[in-house]
């Protein structure tokens, strides 16, 4: 049976719980990595992410975003948000290639996302104290998690490497930039924990035979259809931190 079969889960929440409730954090040795995706997952910023883009094209072409324009803006990863607009919006945005739009966005909210609030998880500062490697694997474009990070107060040295979606492709829910990642550090699937706050970044884990983490706290998923696919689920980043030694023997089937 898969570790992360549903057939499996009361067995597994049985011990991650228990484990939760712990004082202490676990120490976890180098060849372990926590690749963590960014936006609702590090950072609440997905809200953000689509005021800006609806802004941003309300004010370059004079377009109004609609509902569904919204809801795709919060799943999409970034360059497939602005290959819509280009598409759906073709008579606004026809003087503009996909690149000169790219470039105007990434400016307009480099400029702008210093008047919004970006909270950062809960527990943020005791996943910069484990002793693993930390990565970050977004559907953001570099330079937005950047400005994003600096705006919520977020230490972005601690994580390496940072890949978002201009730095690889397919994008989530194919695992080609999870699987980067973890190569780039020599750490193998079975030693990475991927948290994630969305269902395609949750597949892309499995996908990847990476050990999956839905975080709740900034999600529109929620625990029990996270739990459905074969993902494991905990409140917030602290959560997690308390729990990673037994993510881990689990995961092994130990």
């Amino acid at each position: 049976m898969h570790p992360f079969s549903r057939d499996n889960w009361p067995t597994v929440t049985a011990t991650v719980t228990a484990t939760a409730t712990g004082r202490r954090h676990p120490m976890t040795t180098p060849d372990r990595l926590i690749i963590c995706d960014f936006d609702n997952t590090l950072v609440d910023s997905e809200l953000v992410n689509a005021e800006l883009f609806v802004r941003f094209f309300r004010h370059e072409a004079g377009i109004e975003s609609t509902p569904e324009d919204r809801d795709f803006v919060d799943s999409a990863a970034f360059p497939d948000i602005i290959r819509r607009y280009k598409q759906l919006y073709s008579d606004a945005l026809d003087s503009l290639t996909e690149e000169q739009v790219t470039r105007r966005f990434l400016d307009f909210k480099r400029a702008g996302i210093s008047s919004f609030t970006v909270r950062r998880a809960t527990g943020i500062e005791d996943l910069l104290d484990l002793d693993s490697h930390l990565a970050i694997v977004s559907g953001s474009y570099t330079e937005e998690i950047v400005a994003v990070a600096g705006t919520a107060g977020l230490p972005l040295d601690r994580f390496s490497p940072i890949l978002g979606s201009d730095q690889y492709h397919p994008w989530k829910p194919d695992p080609t930039g999870l699987i980067r990642a973890a190569r780039t550090l020599g750490v193998r699937p079975e030693n990475t924990i991927v948290l994630e706050d969305s269902i395609s970044g949750l597949t892309a884990a499995i996908r990847a035979a990476m050990i999956p983490v839905h975080l709740a706290e900034f999600s529109t998923v929620s625990p029990e259809d996270a739990r459905a696919i074969g993902a494991f689920s905990f409140p917030t980043v602290r959560h997690v931190c308390r729990s990673v030694d037994a993510l881990y023997r689990d995961a092994h089937g130990v």
